[in-house]
């Protein structure tokens, strides 16, 4: 794990690569962002975070995961911020920390037992098969030899340890409460 220091100088880099220190608080990215009804994600909230250092966007608040990654709010930013290659860069740093949601947890497990992110279910499978699509998208999950070929991929790349164990959202590094 990494300390503060260099989570510190991190979000520094992230916000001279995005060009998050343009941001006017105008509020379009809010305003045009699917996440920001139904979740708790406010773009303009974490450009404002990031631009006064506050490193609580990657070791607090779990609504960076949130973002659809649509780009909606990139596309209308009148100071051209990249806005969601900062959220994607906030995510990689949580990540570095072991601060992700649990479903992904069990989604790096299914791609590394099936291929798959999520095995189709039978009534996907059968809304597949109403619209003429064959039932079983063709990849890896469903030919022994590709499969085999691909555990083999993810075993070189290392892939079982890109993530450090997980843990809850407001806990420190060695696993405890905020104190």
């Amino acid at each position: 794990m990494t300390g503060d220091d260099d989570l510190g100088a991190r979000v520094q880099v992230i916000l001279e690569r995005t060009d998050v220190a343009a941001c006017i608080q105008c509020g379009r990215c809010t305003a045009t962002c699917p996440a920001a009804l139904p979740a708790p994600l406010r773009a303009r909230e974490v450009v404002r975070a990031v631009q006064d250092g506050d490193l609580s966007v990657v070791t607090d608040r779990e609504d960076i995961w949130h973002c659809t990654t649509c780009f909606s709010c990139q596309e209308r930013c009148p100071k051209g911020v990249a806005i969601t290659q900062a959220i994607l860069w906030l995510r990689a740093e949580a990540v570095r920390r072991g601060l992700y949601p649990a479903p992904h947890t069990a989604a790096l497990e299914e791609i590394g037992r099936s291929g798959n992110t999520f095995p189709l279910d039978d009534e996907v499978r059968a809304v597949r098969g109403r619209l003429s699509l064959p039932l079983d998208p063709p990849d890896c999950a469903h030919d022994e030899e590709e499969l085999a070929a691909f555990h083999r991929l993810l075993r070189v790349l290392g892939f079982a340890d890109l993530a450090p164990p997980r843990r809850p959202y407001g806990t420190d590094e060695d696993g405890g409460g905020d104190e």
